[in-house]
C-alpha cells in the first residue's frame, strides 16, 4: 500500500467523514479471521483498513524538522541498523544520501538528514525520497502514529463503532494512547 500512494488514498485520509461500508467490511473479515484460522498477519493487513475509516490525518506541517531529525529508515520491512545494509540501501537509491548514520558502537541507532535548513525545510525538495515524500501518511500505515509536534495530528472520523474484537480492540486503545487521542 505504500509503495503507490494514489491521490485519492491520501484525500480520504484527510476525510473526516470514513466510509460504514468499508469500516464492515473489514470488520467482518477480520471477525472470520479470528474464528477461523486466526493469521496474525491478516489481523494486520485488516486493521491497516479499519484504522482509515475510523481515523484521519488532520493539521499541516510547521516546519518544526522533527519528522526529519532521529529517523529510522526502514527498507523491506526492516528497520536498517548495520552499515553494512547502509550502504546496500545507497548504492540502490542515491536519494538516501542525504541522510547521515548515527552509530553506537557498530550499530545504527538513527539517522539525520543533512538536507533540514536552520528554517527546518528540506534544501532539496524535489529530490526526497518516497517515505519523505508520503510523510504524514506513510508513519500513520507503517506505525500508527504521527510525530509530536509536526503541525499533523490523527483525529477521529465519524465512525465510532464500539469494537469488540479483542486484537482490533486493543490496536485502536494504543493507537489512541500513541497519539494523544
Amino acid at each position: 500500500m505504500l509503495k503507490r500512494f494514489p491521490k485519492t488514498f491520501k484525500q480520504s485520509l484527510r476525510s473526516p467523514r470514513g466510509s460504514w461500508s468499508r469500516f464492515y467490511f473489514w470488520y467482518a473479515l477480520v471477525w472470520l479471521n479470528y474464528l477461523t484460522v486466526n493469521k496474525e498477519s491478516w489481523e494486520a493487513a485488516c486493521w491497516d483498513y479499519i484504522k482509515c475509516e475510523m481515523f484521519y490525518v488532520a493539521g499541516q506541517c510547521r516546519h518544526s524538522g522533527n519528522c526529519c531529525d532521529q529517523l529510522s529508515i526502514i527498507q523491506d520491512g526492516e528497520p536498517i541498523k548495520t552499515l553494512d545494509r547502509w550502504n546496500e540501501v545507497r548504492q540502490k537509491d542515491s536519494s538516501y544520501d542525504r541522510f547521515e548514520p548515527n552509530l553506537k558502537g557498530e550499530r545504527i541507532q538513527w539517522f539525520s538528514c543533512h538536507c533540514l535548513t536552520s528554517e527546518n525545510v528540506c534544501s532539496d525538495y524535489e529530490g526526497r525520497p518516497h517515505f519523505c515524500q508520503t510523510y504524514p501518511y506513510s508513519n500513520f500505515i507503517r506505525d500508527d502514529i504521527i510525530l509530536a509536534d509536526c503541525g499533523y495530528r490523527l483525529a477521529m472520523t465519524q465512525i465510532r463503532h464500539a469494537v469488540k474484537h479483542p486484537g482490533i480492540n486493543a490496536r485502536i486503545e494504543a493507537l489512541r494512547f500513541n497519539n494523544y487521542l
